[in-house]
């Protein structure tokens, strides 16, 4: 699930903050995949759904859904849950 809050800058770029207020600059597809880690979703469905917003096949952003997500939970972004019976990736508000 993702951690943080989504602050937009006044020249309209935008910077995901994690609860330590480290800010880690971002664009609008990254954005959207931080909102799309929702707690309702397996990294396989976020694989899924990646695949769709970007128009490629699920084989061609497999890997770098993997880098994201590793990305976001080493910035404190993203929790992965380890419970095996529940959707594994959440965003927290």
């Amino acid at each position: 699930m993702g951690v943080g809050k989504l602050v937009k800058q006044e020249d309209g770029s935008m910077v995901l903050t994690n609860e330590h207020e480290q800010g880690f600059m971002v664009n609008q597809a990254i954005v959207d995949f931080w909102k799309s880690c929702n707690g309702k979703r397996r990294i396989t469905e976020l694989v899924d759904v990646f695949a769709e917003r970007t128009g490629l096949r699920r084989n061609q952003v497999e890997k770098e859904v993997m880098q994201l997500v590793q990305q976001m939970r080493d910035g404190g972004l993203v929790v992965i849950s380890t419970n095996h019976d529940a959707p594994n990736v959440e965003f927290r508000k």
